[in-house]
Formats: C-alpha cells, sequence, structure tokens
C-alpha cells in the first residue's frame, strides 16, 4: 500500500474529513496505515466486497486473511449483506474515483489486514447472532486477531429482550463475550447504537469496550446516536467519531455518503489500529485509555459524546 503523503491533494480527498476530526490524516502521512495490525469485523456479509476496485489492494497483497461464514456454516462471506461491505470500506479502502481524480479516498487503516466474519442474520434478531458473534470471536482470536470492530448491536430482540437493567457490563451474552475478548488482549470496539436517548446496546455497556457515538462533520452529535450512561452509571459511549455524513465505497466503487455508529466505529477503530502499529506492544488496555485521554471531552465526559 502506497503512503497516503504520496498523494498530494490528500487533503481533498472524499474521506479526509472523518478521518482529520481525530487525527487520522496526520497518522497516515507519518506511515501509521495500521500494516501488521490484524482486524476481525463482524457484520451481516460483505457482498461483493470481493469485486470493489477500491479493496482490491486487500486481496492482491494477501491481507485478507481469513472469512467465515457463521450464520450459512461456509467461507464465503460475499453473496449477501451490504452493511459489512460499507463498514469494510471505510476501515480499508484505498484509492481514487475512476470517473474523478479528485475524490481520493483512504480508509481508517488502509494498511492492516482483515478477517471478515458473518454473524449477523437480517431475517431475524434472536441470541443466535449473539452466539454467532462468540464463535467469530474465538475464531478470530485463535488466528491472532490484534483488534475488532463491530457495528452491530443486540438489545430488542425478537423474543427474550434486553432490559435497560441488563446493560450493566456483565449480562448480555455479546457483552461478556466482547469483555473476555478485551481480557486476551483484543482491542474492542463496536457502535453505540442508532437509537437516541436511553437506548445504548450491548456490548457496548461493557467495561473493556471501546464505544463509539456519532457526530457531523462540525462535530456535534448525531441525534440518533445511541446515549448512556450503562445500567450500573457508567459512560457511555467512550469516544465519538464522524458518523454522519460519513463517506464509504459501494461495492461497484461508487463514493457514497451515509448515517450511523455503524461508520463511526471503522472510522474510530481504524485509528486504533493505526495507533497499535506504532507502538505494537502497547497492552490494549492501556491503547484504551489513551485513546479516552485523548479526546476533547475527557475532563468533562456525558452521555451524548463519551
Amino acid at each position: 500500500v502506497p503512503a497516503v503523503n504520496a498523494r498530494e491533494g490528500y487533503s481533498a480527498g472524499f474521506s479526509h474529513t472523518q478521518t482529520a476530526m481525530i487525527g487520522l490524516d496526520k497518522l497516515h502521512k507519518n506511515g501509521y496505515n495500521g500494516h501488521g495490525i490484524l482486524i476481525s469485523m463482524m457484520d451481516n456479509g460483505f457482498r461483493d466486497a470481493d469485486k470493489n476496485p477500491y479493496l482490491s489492494h486487500l486481496i492482491n497483497s494477501d491481507r485478507l486473511v481469513a472469512t467465515w461464514d457463521f450464520v450459512n456454516n461456509e467461507e464465503n462471506v460475499f453473496n449477501q449483506g451490504d452493511h459489512g461491505q460499507f463498514t469494510l470500506s471505510i476501515l480499508a479502502g484505498w484509492g481514487e474515483s475512476s470517473s474523478d481524480s479528485s475524490f481520493w479516498f483512504a480508509g481508517s487503516a488502509h494498511g492492516a489486514s482483515f478477517i471478515l466474519c458473518h454473524t449477523e442474520s437480517d431475517a431475524s434478531e434472536t441470541h443466535q447472532e449473539e452466539d454467532n458473534w462468540v464463535a467469530a470471536m474465538e475464531f478470530a482470536d485463535s488466528i491472532g486477531a490484534d483488534l475488532f470492530s463491530t457495528s452491530l448491536g443486540y438489545r430488542t430482540l425478537d423474543f427474550d429482550s434486553y432490559t435497560y437493567d441488563d446493560l450493566d457490563g456483565n449480562t448480555a451474552i455479546i457483552t461478556i463475550a466482547a469483555d473476555l475478548a478485551a481480557s486476551k488482549g483484543i482491542v474492542v470496539f463496536n457502535s453505540a447504537g442508532n437509537d437516541g436517548a436511553g437506548k445504548m446496546l450491548a456490548p457496548s455497556d461493557g467495561d473493556s469496550v471501546i464505544s463509539v457515538g456519532a457526530v457531523n462533520g462540525s462535530e456535534v452529535i448525531a441525534g440518533f446516536s445511541s446515549q448512556g450512561p450503562s445500567f450500573d452509571g457508567r459512560i457511555k459511549p467512550d469516544i465519538s467519531a464522524m458518523g454522519e455524513g460519513c463517506s464509504y465505497i459501494r461495492s461497484s466503487g461508487t463514493l457514497s455518503q451515509g448515517n450511523g455508529t455503524s461508520f463511526s466505529c471503522p472510522v474510530a477503530a481504524g485509528m486504533g489500529a493505526c495507533l497499535l502499529q506504532s507502538a505494537p506492544n502497547t497492552p490494549n488496555m492501556v491503547l484504551y485509555d489513551a485513546i479516552i485521554r485523548s479526546a476533547d471531552r475527557y475532563e468533562s465526559p456525558d452521555t451524548f459524546y463519551g
């Protein structure tokens, strides 16, 4: 992957606002793009990501390490689920538009390697999907994943839903698993949810999970961004990144924009990967603390922005 600073005009790039907001432009220009970091993504599938011209560099450089569909029990994750393809492009996309060279896209960790796991079924919302995530967590850990970026969350299910009381960091299946992953040294990023006031989702309630809220390009909290605190009173989300008007790439190579903490999570997770590349022996919770301390609201956090 070429260094971003080889490209004049990076500041005009299509993804610049979301990366520069959290200092990723500086990391990229200094050669930190996630190289050597293995990121696992759990989502609803990654339809045609293997055909996306902005993601071809992953395949060409053997940085697509493993895939597994835990919903259909097969290796192919590229035959369904656009959501995962969008979030992957935010992390890993790289290149310029074939129709307009003024549009340059640099994903938040475009130099990283990836494990892609299909865990979410669009047909239902059940505890089985949490179990799929647990299986994917174990799969990714066995391969040596350094960092998770998950743009999923659970609370209202088809049956046996979680209540707010359950968001205490110790009850939801996926929260227990996410904290377990962190106890093994993995850096865990998760979207906070898109349900606004008082509607945070598991596993964002995990005490070792970096829950990511969403702001717009002017750093104002998005109305849809789920708010904390956790049931036991901890500040959640932990941090926020750009998730309103966030740039991503469709599988056709079309540059687009969308809204959601699903998008702010991979922006922030890419920052985590770049920082880990810069100091690869950093314990995950030391990195967690450094990210929290770097935030502009560290001295006065709230349950909107973190």
